[in-house]
């Protein structure tokens, strides 16, 4: 009977994120980042975590995991996340936890992906303001030059 149950009850995989934020004012800072998240994901590379930045001026990466261990999953995000600070210090980096490992829901998943779009969009929208605002000044002067015939 517990054979049988254990093949109708599937448990339910989980996924985990965490958010933390990353600042090196070293020349090669992008570089020393990169170098401190892989060496840290290293031990871990068949555990299917991911790290993720909103876009490169950003410096806050989320790192997500599917899991079926939330306790032991949890105790890994951690254990990447202390191996990226230590790294980072030594660089005199800043180095912040934003969002601690947590259960996060597809849905949540969602709305950050929605809101990482919006930020991309404003952005997309604040660069062609900039080259509308540059053309800004030629355009004047030939309404201007128009207007005086």
């Amino acid at each position: 009977m517990i054979q049988t149950l254990n093949k109708k009850i599937k448990i339910s995989e989980i996924r985990l994120r965490c958010i933390f934020k990353v600042i090196t004012w070293h020349s090669e800072g992008v570089l020393i980042i990169k170098k401190a998240i892989l060496d840290a994901l290293e031990p871990y590379k068949d555990a299917g975590i991911t790290i993720k930045t909103g876009d490169e001026k950003s410096p806050e990466y989320m790192m997500t995991m599917s899991t079926y261990n939330e306790e032991e999953s949890k105790l890994t995000m951690n254990s990447i996340l202390d191996s990226i600070k230590d790294q980072i210090k030594l660089v005199d980096g800043k180095f912040e936890v934003k969002e601690k490992p947590d259960v996060v829901k597809d849905a949540d998943l969602n709305t950050i992906n929605l809101e990482r779009k919006k930020v991309e969009f404003e952005d997309e929208k604040e660069d062609a303001d900039e080259e509308e605002d540059e053309g800004m000044g030629i355009d004047d002067g030939v309404k201007n030059y128009e207007e005086d015939e």
